[in-house]
């Protein structure tokens, strides 16, 4: 395989540099935006959570923010909170900082004064981690250091002949090499959950392949296994919770949403996510690429400036698969090494976190 290179530092390996500006509560937003304006590389995390939220729902919004700010790819994090929201910017400042040796500063629009003092304090602090991050060079690292989020999809039925099984090829490949395979789509697990179950020898990771089946009867599935053949499942996670390093294949319980999944995915640590889909979600993440591939000849050709890579040929001529396969798992690495995905051309950096509960 290809060299793969990436960047060493805080006891960890990221393909991306990134600066994240997190606001706290969305009453941040606006002062998170326009710190975000002084560099490209600086980038907001703009979300409508944090405030009116209680018990299981507040705490599934602190980790995945915290789990986002402790994403390989992000080099230092500004924490921007109101000064009264549920989701103190404090704790998750605290939190974060109790797992990484990363940089990261907090501060409260009330204690900084108002709008255009913190935008400015914010710019201040942001600027110079870049600073710091522009010392760090890439380094060749091993692709057993690589987190890989993968969507196949497969809940939509053009995938099936094309895409879906092109990334079940592909995680099946990589997983061979030593890297992290997250699925995080639930509806994906219902037509591998026996052939998953049967091959569990520690109960407490039945225990929770089978608390996520008794959450998801009833509602739509894949009709399709795009699960990998003869991978021996290691974790199954909350959503958003963080991988362990000793995680090889995972299942994280998220929705078939595509936002909030690769939201889910990329807190739990994906470096890069690979999303199949023969409808066009063009969404993205702040914190790691999403490389994007179409179901059908026709998407892409609607969706040329959007979507990385064509799979629809495969629908008519399976023989290209594994020459595909060689073809996309290049386009990875090079996205790994830095070059940038459509979505990331175009700074579509969406942020849309899983509800569990009501506001109040």
């Amino acid at each position: 395989m290809t060299t793969l290179l990436g960047y060493k530092r805080h006891n960890e390996i990221g393909f991306r540099n990134h600066i994240l500006v997190i606001p706290s509560v969305f009453c941040s937003n606006k002062v998170c935006i326009d710190i975000a304006e002084a560099h490209e590389d600086i980038i907001a995390v703009e979300h409508s959570h944090g405030c009116g939220q209680i018990g299981k729902d507040l705490e599934q919004t602190k980790r995945t923010l915290i789990g986002t700010a402790l994403n390989p790819n992000v080099y230092g994090v500004i924490i921007v909170g109101l000064g009264c929201e549920d989701a103190a910017a404090e704790e998750l400042g605290e939190r974060i900082t109790s797992i990484s040796e990363k940089p990261v500063h907090v501060f409260t629009i009330q204690d900084v004064g108002d709008t255009e003092q913190s935008i400015k304090k914010g710019k201040q602090l942001a600027l110079a981690l870049l600073e710091e991050a522009k010392q760090i060079e890439r380094v060749k690292v091993n692709f057993n250091d690589v987190v890989v989020g993968v969507i196949p999809n497969g809940i939509e039925k053009n995938t099936h002949q094309s895409s879906a099984p092109l990334l079940q090829s592909l995680a099946e490949d990589l997983l061979k090499n030593g890297t992290t395979i997250v699925y995080g789509d639930s509806t994906e697990l219902m037509p591998a959950y026996e052939r998953l179950l049967t091959s569990i020898t520690n109960d407490l990771l039945k225990k929770k392949l089978e608390g996520i089946k008794g959450e998801i009867i009833g509602n739509e599935s894949s009709e399709v296994d795009f699960v990998p053949k003869n991978a021996q499942l290691t974790n199954v996670l909350k959503y958003a919770e963080l991988c362990n390093q000793d995680d090889k294949f995972v299942f994280m319980n998220g929705p078939n949403h595509n936002l909030e999944q690769i939201t889910g995915l990329v807190a739990s640590g994906a470096h890069i996510v690979v999303q199949g889909t023969a409808e066009g979600n063009l969404v993205g993440s702040p914190a790691a690429p999403v490389l994007k591939v179409s179901g059908t000849n026709d998407l892409f050709q609607i969706f040329t400036g959007d979507i990385d890579f064509n799979a629809g040929e495969l629908a008519d001529n399976n023989t290209l698969h594994d020459s595909f396969k060689e073809r996309l798992k290049a386009q990875l690495i090079k996205v790994l090494n830095g070059t940038k995905t459509k979505s990331e051309e175009i700074n579509v950096t969406e942020f849309g976190i899983q509800r569990v509960g009501p506001s109040i």
